[in-house]
């Protein structure tokens, strides 16, 4: 009898996907499967690969294409858009699945983004458990993120989640609406973890990053000086976390047995000024940094209607004032030995470097290191 696992992933080409992918690869004993769809042009297959050569390299691409099993499907569909053989089979063979697939944008319309994020989750759930029912499923991970907190201020616990709140955007507010699914099937004898990671960035070794949103993209603006002025608290504590990190502390936390049905927070146990990573972004890349002035001592006038359209999205995260408390999934990592990385001014560095190196922030001036 084989000892192999068979794990499922969704969203596999996603950023943080990307990263699960690899700590997945590295275990010899894990048959994998993973669900992708075809996109414009481009086949789930050639998706996967592209994805794969991304991130590992030409060469380590060749040794590991052939443990990948590529299931063509969409988690919007329902029964995933998976044949009925095929699904027939895979839910008697699964042992694992790990579910990222989502839209993660602030614009899109709540009734789009509802069907990927909830209406995705819940076909994923709902698969799970013809595995669980039929054949040898353990548990499922469910990726969410610590933004389900919405407007909630102050500390925001792993073990809460409706508290009234309120949301910034459609994607907060859909992943809020998925983990209420998540318990429903939880109540239905499901297994599966929560994981709510905070903001990713690029990973902790070169900075490399696939995916500019959420502070890059308003750095973005800053670099290019379009702003005087922007409505930014400069004590707001950002969160950040690099990729690796991220998918190295999920997957500590999913070999654990007893962080079944729980909540863990995936966040840094130090958050950085964002007042002082704009300082560090305006000394490396030379830019004139805007004025910071709190939002509610900001007048939006100052903007034209084009400033506010860009930097909209972002207001209420340059004001945040939410906190996360991980002690569920802190409990488990130290046991397993994991620190998160130091996130210091040369981590910012790594990550500014990239940025530049990829042309997406070009430097006015070159850099010098202090000292």
């Amino acid at each position: 009898m084989s000892d192999k696992r068979t794990v499922l992933v969704t969203g596999a080409t996603g950023f943080l996907g990307s990263y699960i992918l690899k700590h997945l690869l590295d275990e010899k004993d894990i048959s994998l499967l993973v669900l992708a769809r075809s996109k414009r042009e481009e086949t789930a297959e050639e998706r996967i690969k592209k994805t794969l050569k991304y991130f590992f390299g030409e060469d380590k691409y060749k040794n590991i294409i052939g443990r990948i099993r590529i299931v063509e499907g969409e988690v919007d569909k329902d029964f995933l858009g998976i044949d009925d053989k095929t699904r027939r089979s895979l839910t008697k063979e699964i042992d694992e699945i790990y579910h990222l697939a989502a839209i993660a944008a602030f614009k899109v319309p709540l009734d789009v983004i509802r069907r990927s994020n909830v209406k995705g989750t819940e076909n994923v759930l709902e698969f799970a458990m013809g595995c669980k029912n039929k054949g040898k499923l353990s548990r499922v991970n469910h990726i969410s993120t610590t933004y389900v907190a919405g407007i909630a201020a102050g500390m925001f616990y792993e073990n809460q989640l409706d508290v009234g709140q309120g949301f910034n955007n459609t994607y907060e507010q859909s992943k809020f609406e998925a983990e209420l699914v998540v318990h429903n099937y939880i109540k239905k004898g499901l297994d599966v973890t929560i994981f709510r990671p905070s903001v990713l960035t690029g990973d902790s070794i070169s900075g490399k990053t696939s995916n500019f949103k959420m502070l890059y993209q308003p750095l973005h603006f800053f670099a290019a000086e379009l702003f005087d002025a922007v409505p930014v608290e400069r004590a707001t504590q950002e969160n950040l976390i690099p990729v690796d990190s991220a998918a190295e502390a999920i997957y500590c936390v999913a070999n654990e047995k007893d962080s079944k049905n729980k909540t863990c927070h995936i966040c840094s146990t130090a958050p950085i000024e964002l007042g002082h990573f704009i300082d560090v972004a305006s000394n490396y890349f030379g830019f004139k940094k805007p004025e910071l002035i709190p939002l509610k001592y900001f007048d939006m006038k100052r903007l034209t209607p084009t400033q506010k359209n860009l930097i909209e999205p972002y207001i209420p995260y340059f004001n945040y004032n939410t906190f996360f408390d991980s002690t569920n999934a802190n409990r488990i990592l130290s046991q397993k030995g994991f620190r998160y990385p130091v996130m210091n001014d040369d981590f910012l560095i790594k990550l500014f470097r990239f940025c530049a190196e990829s042309g997406f922030i070009r430097p006015k001036r070159h850099y010098v290191a202090a000292g």
